[in-house]
């Protein structure tokens, strides 16, 4: 293999380094988990660096185990296996055996068809050789291709008739299954690596539900090929004094083709680690991508990324970027076209032989129907090997939808409705904090640290302190998102885990510094906040107006229809350079952009058409970080006019104009609460609270400082 000379890098150092380094072991839920180790041998080729597992147990270095154990892992998924084809069955039994039946019918085709030609070159062989023939014989053979053609157009039109039906009902239903299994996950579940990793395998094409059962129905209809294809032969050759011979050859190209594609088919991970092409690829970029565009004229990098690409393209010479696979074909002495050439000619080599030693007894058809029936099961092999259509993979595919439908949240849900009926006709919600500690899962650090405080019912709480210090954190354990890893967190005198989730969330609205944009128009995206209020149009256009989002979203071309990330599913089919005749089709699926603010005013929006008699607790995480000081005071003022005796809880690290008016100010630095009271009692303190308030008071009157 070519090595090739690149410039030192931290990067490759720094990824040499981590893979040369043994595995240490993950955490997962709190359980230490040994890692496997793996070697690895590496390789250079052009701009890739190979990556071979090295085989470190007795069980893969020995010939063969490896497909026992595949065959072991098969005998136990059988089960899900079969569960998975009565489902299946359940959702269409007619099309489900219309189209296996077909499918299975179709695969016997190509043996019929090498039936016909057999008995065809027979006949045109005793014409040949003059023996005796008549009409009706060629009347057989003309009405044998007749009902080929008719029972194949039959069956191929049952096929193509079932097959979308069936695949539409399939893919859906475990479609929907996927997603109802996925919205129950709790946060902690969802952000699982090994969950995820499940999901990933789950959604993707290979694994999808209906190309496992499209698989299951060509792994059938290849068996019936192969075994009508085999028991044609075996009929045809049978009675031949050289029917060994013809059945070595008939096997050997198939075989052989197997054997030596099998033989080139190795594991390794692949990945470009010489720095210049690496290089040369993000200088591109940045010289082409209109992201970049403002900072590329703005420092005027025109000079530097042309020369520097220049240099770059100098140093890389030849070295090729082509991808591993087919440099290695190009420079492999023996190619499966060079391979297949060599067992092309082989029977007509071998015939020819026979021929000679028989002094030409040897018959012509068996000659053109070996080459027929090698040629057919070449392909079938073929479409096993690269259609992926094999039977170990299709189980593993099964396995991993029904590991993701079987997936338990990890949180549990509480047995009381809330609120309970002590405190039906209170309207904010009393939380309290005890010795909270609190831990992301899989992960060592400490967030939260002895965390103690009360917020009574109705009051303003405002949570401050620097980014980082856990403020958000704090939210996501009132609201559920997480447990604490130890103490209580309570509500109205209550643990918050004794309490059902769905009730006690309808109660609550709150609005993440993270928010997300659901790929829906802006006036579902609104009304989800309650999605079951009557006189949906109106409420959405009067919380559109509290957030400060009507004005603007009036001026786009849909108005509140539009939606802002739609699905990119179009595509043109065209034989010219020019798509500017589908132009306003591309233009009509592209995203529309907004600014911080205006995404801002959305999840305000959002957060109001929340805000009915049922919530009793608002919590706002860095509600206004897009806003300018003006909107940041309207906004405030209006949270405030409309509270109505809610708890209401903020998050934020700039202090201002609502800290003066709340009843609870929590500082939190390092995951602790170190200083709280109302506005006065802590600037009376003179601490941290009272530092970082003057700070930034004299930010707006000083202009000296910055």
């Amino acid at each position: 293999m070519a090595v090739v000379e690149t410039p030192s890098d931290t990067s490759v150092g720094d990824l040499k380094k981590t893979l040369d380094e043994k595995p240490a072991a993950a955490k997962s839920d709190g359980k230490e988990k040994h890692k496997r180790e793996y070697q690895f041998r590496e390789e250079r080729l052009g701009v890739w660096t190979l990556y071979y597992p090295i085989a470190n147990s007795w069980s893969e270095c020995l010939p063969g185990l490896e497909s026992l154990w595949a065959v072991y892992d098969m005998a136990k998924s059988l089960p899900i296996v079969w569960r998975f084809v009565l489902e299946t069955l359940s959702l269409g039994p007619v099309f489900f055996a219309a189209y296996f039946v077909s499918s299975f019918l179709v695969g016997f085709l190509p043996a019929i068809q090498l039936y016909n030609s057999s008995n065809t070159l027979i006949f045109i062989e005793n014409i040949a050789a003059g023996r005796p023939v008549d009409r009706e014989q060629f009347r057989d053979i003309a009405t044998s291709y007749l009902l080929l053609f008719t029972g194949g157009l039959f069956f191929r039109k049952i096929e193509a008739y079932s097959r979308p039906i069936l695949q539409q009902r399939v893919s859906l239903h475990f479609k929907q299954r996927l997603l109802e299994a996925q919205t129950r996950f709790d946060l902690t579940t969802s952000e699982n690596p090994d969950v995820q990793s499940k999901t990933g395998r789950a959604s993707g094409w290979f694994t999808s539900a209906w190309s496992v059962l499209e698989g299951l129905a060509s792994l059938m209809a290849v068996g019936a090929e192969v075994c009508g294809q085999m028991s044609v032969l075996s009929s045809v050759i049978g009675s031949r004094q050289d029917a060994k011979l013809f059945a070595l050859l008939c096997a050997a190209r198939p075989l052989g083709l197997l054997a030596f594609i099998k033989s080139g088919r190795r594991s390794y991970y692949a990945m470009v680690t010489n720095e210049r092409w690496l290089r040369m690829e993000a200088l591109f970029d940045l010289g082409t991508k209109p992201s970049y565009k403002k900072e590329v004229i703005a420092d005027n990098l025109e000079k530097f990324i042309n020369s520097k690409y220049s240099e770059d393209r100098k140093h890389l010479g030849d070295t090729p970027e082509q991808s591993p696979d087919d440099q290695v074909s190009d420079r492999a002495w023996l190619t499966y076209s060079d391979f297949d050439t060599i067992f092309d000619a082989l029977p007509l080599l071998v015939f020819a032989w026979n021929a000679l030693k028989t002094k030409g007894e040897t018959d012509l058809s068996s000659l053109v129907l070996m080459q027929q029936a090698t040629g057919s099961l070449q392909q079938t092999l073929l479409g096993i090997i690269y259609g992926g259509t094999n039977i170990a993979g299709l189980f593993k595919n099964i396995m991993s939808l029904y590991d993701v439908l079987e997936i338990k949240p990890t949180m549990v849900d509480g047995h009381i409705p809330y609120p309970e009926e002590e405190f039906k006709d209170q309207k904010g919600m009393a939380i309290e904090f005890k010795s909270v500690n609190f831990q992301y899962p899989s992960t060592d650090k400490v967030v939260l640290k002895d965390m103690s405080f009360s917020i009574g019912p109705g009051q303003l709480c405002v949570v401050v302190g620097e980014n980082g210090c856990g403020k958000s954190t704090t939210i996501n354990l009132i609201t559920r998102m997480y447990d604490s890893t130890s103490g209580e967190v309570l509500v109205d005198g209550r643990p918050l885990k004794d309490f059902k989730l769905s009730s006690y969330r309808a109660t609550t609205s709150v609005m993440y510094q993270d928010y997300q944009h659901l790929p829906l128009t802006i006036y579902e995206n609104i009304l989800l906040g309650r999605p079951d209020c009557e006189n949906s149009k109106e409420a959405v256009e009067e919380a559109a107006r509290l957030g400060g989002a009507f004005d603007f979203v009036q001026k786009l071309p849909l108005k509140f229809e539009t939606n802002l990330e739609p699905q990119q599913t179009g595509y043109a089919i065209t034989w010219q350079d020019d798509n500017d005749t589908y132009q306003k089709f591309f233009d009509s699926q592209k995203a529309t952009k907004l600014s911080g603010g205006e995404w801002q005013r959305l999840a305000l929006s959002k957060s109001f058409m929340k805000n009915s008699g049922k919530v009793r607790l608002l919590c706002y995480d860095e509600p206004s970080a897009s806003l300018d000081p003006k909107a940041e005071f309207e906004m405030f003022e209006r949270l405030r006019e409309l509270r109505g005796g809610k708890t209401m809880i903020f998050v934020t690290h700039r202090f201002g104009h609502l800290t003066r008016h709340a009843d609870l100010i929590l500082y939190v630095k390092e995951g602790s609460i170190i200083e709280k009271g109302n506005h006065k009692q802590l600037l009376d303190l003179d601490g941290e609270y009272a530092k970082m308030y003057k700070i930034q008071s004299q930010a707006f009157e000083d202009p000296t400082i910055h």
